[in-house]
């Protein structure tokens, strides 16, 4: 009956996930010839792949300095207070057409986050949403802020790049990932540009670790701090991927003939800069997560990152969006975090 059950729900799962992926972007390269695209993706490569930026990855995403927040008080807790921050962030855009393109979104200039802080400090923990999320009411419940205070850590719920506060609100979906490879490059460098100045933040709060943890597009971008902070004591990561190439391929975007699979290669190849699998670990401790039914981040790329990072590896019952194996995945991630308070 179990098994019977199982196969039940891991069907429901695909079939939820299939439908997720109809309505999700992807960045894709546009052009009217195949030509043009493999152009376009060498441009992409001349401009993000300097040996610099994998030789010394700071350089691809300076660290930012500790932020001065304005604060909000949200509520009291238990030995502490809920805040909400917002800071003007200093990210600056590498790709030289991209600035005033990128900045023209001003609710996108600033960056957010809610802070769950114990009155004297502790390790903490910096978490990092999905795509279409963000709204804090949400995603404290979704990435468990509560039970990861309650533990004994302080806690940063983040917000990507048009996402959450950070949305433009005549865009149906946010804008990221965007359809211009070079924008979503840009929003992955400041994911990480905002990862690092929470990571500041605490460090210079008295926190003696910091870690990471993301779902999703949350868990990719946390995948990439990862090989560029150093500072992160561990990391961990449920339901991720492992490379919009990689991803555009499993969706069909990508097949598998050999123009296809050229231009997959040279798709991988423009975007390697943010491939989380194109730089080695900075971190020494590293989970990942991942549903054995998912469809829109199949499993393939959770067992990807696990080997790069020489990680933790479980693979648990249920997809993407039908999260049954949430509980189950919360309750590894508790006890594996126990270890760094």
């Amino acid at each position: 009956m179990r098994a019977a059950m199982s196969v039940v729900r891991d069907a429901i799962a695909r079939k939820v996930d299939r439908r997720f992926i109809g309505a999700a972007s992807l960045s894709e390269v546009n052009a009217p010839t195949r030509k043009q695209r493999l152009d376009r993706c060498a441009e992409l490569a001349a401009t993000y792949n300097l040996p610099e930026y994998f030789s010394s990855p700071v350089t691809f995403v300076a660290e930012p300095p500790a932020p001065v927040f304005a604060y909000t008080r949200v509520r009291p807790l238990k030995g502490g207070t809920v805040f909400d921050a917002q800071w003007q962030d200093g990210f600056q855009a590498l790709h030289p057409d991209m600035g005033e393109r990128y900045f023209a979104f001003e609710r996108n200039a600033k960056s957010h986050a809610r802070l769950f802080l114990h009155d004297s400090p502790r390790p903490a923990i910096v978490l990092m949403h999905g795509y279409l999320g963000g709204p804090f009411w949400f995603e404290q419940y979704v990435l468990a802020a509560k039970r990861w205070y309650a533990l004994g850590f302080d806690v940063a719920l983040g917000v990507l790049p048009f996402h959450g506060a950070k949305r433009v609100p005549t865009e149906k979906l946010p804008l990221f990932p965007h359809k211009d490879p070079r924008f979503s490059i840009e929003c992955c460098r400041q994911s990480v540009h905002d990862i690092r100045a929470l990571t500041s933040y605490f460090l210079q709060r008295g926190a003696p670790t910091v870690g990471l943890m993301g779902i999703s597009l949350g868990g990719y971008v946390s995948s990439l701090a990862a090989t560029i902070e150093d500072r992160l004591t561990f990391c961990a990561t449920l339901i991720p991927f492992a490379s919009f190439a990689e991803l555009a391929r499993d969706r069909g975007t990508l097949g598998d003939n050999d123009a296809d699979f050229e231009e997959f290669l040279a798709r991988r190849e423009a975007e390697r800069s943010i491939s989380p699998l194109a730089r080695p670990s900075r971190v020494k401790h590293a989970l990942v997560i991942g549903a054995k039914a998912d469809q829109v981040t199949p499993v393939r790329h959770a067992q990807m990152l696990a080997h790069h990072f020489n990680a933790d590896l479980h693979l648990l019952e249920g997809g993407h969006i039908v999260q049954t194996w949430r509980w189950q995945g919360l309750a590894l991630c508790e006890r594996w975090f126990a270890r760094f308070l």
